[in-house]
């Protein structure tokens, strides 16, 4: 079975005054490692993604995933099912 686990990590750039999460995103700049790592080592069993702590999205949209973001995650690295993770997610 193969695990990616991506840590701690953000997926995109987002400027000042963008709150809202969606599909008005797309156009932003993200990360193309994701997509590097899926297309290098990919097809993932299970991927453990990084969702939490994305309000305020200008200030951690680059070092925290937004549930949107994680599944674009999700999809670059090319994982089957995956499992949302953040420090202290789970009692």
């Amino acid at each position: 079975m193969s695990v990616w686990f991506a840590g701690d990590t953000g997926y995109r750039y987002v400027p000042d005054g963008m709150e809202e999460l969606g599909s008005g995103f797309d156009e932003l700049p993200w990360n193309p490692q994701f997509s590097q790592i899926g297309d290098l080592r990919g097809r993932f069993h299970l991927g453990l993604i990084p969702i939490g702590a994305y309000q305020l999205r200008q200030i951690w949209g680059p070092i925290h995933a937004s549930p949107y973001d994680a599944v674009e995650m999700f999809q670059n690295t090319r994982c089957e099912k995956a499992i949302g993770i953040n420090w202290r997610t789970w009692a």
